[in-house]
């Protein structure tokens, strides 16, 4: 949740580099109930989320923030989850991942509610696309 500000202030966890700089971020998450979640995803520069590896938010290329959505349908159970991040030339950062369940408004993706339970045998991966 890194809203848009400027790019001399720096990228949270990114040592001291201000400009043409990625990240990409890997993890798994965990849903407890089968439903077609939104996902909107903010950057300035390029950005892209991909889960159980399909590309699900294209938000790449050089520009100022802006916002791309997209809807997904997902099991129950573990998904694996990647956003792809760069910086270009200065002048702004950006990077927030919002996700919206069904009946629900946008909030900030955060990995302590999606938290896969603690005892791995107990997951279960949905059969990937």
């Amino acid at each position: 949740n890194v809203p848009p500000r400027d790019f001399k202030s720096g990228f949270p966890g990114v040592t001291k580099r201000t400009e043409w700089f990625a990240i990409d971020y890997t993890g798994r998450f965990w849903i407890e109930k089968p439903a077609l979640y939104r996902f909107s995803l903010t950057s300035d520069d390029g950005s892209r989320l991909y889960i159980d590896g399909q590309l699900v938010v294209d938000n790449d290329g050089l520009h100022v923030p802006q916002v791309r959505t997209a809807s997904l349908e997902l099991a129950g159970g573990v998904h694996d989850i990647r956003v792809s991040y760069f910086q270009g030339p200065g002048y702004t950062v950006a990077l927030i991942l919002m996700i919206a369940g069904p009946g629900e408004d946008y909030r900030v993706f955060n990995t302590e509610e999606f938290k896969p339970p603690p005892n791995p045998e107990n997951w279960i991966f949905p059969e990937k696309k």
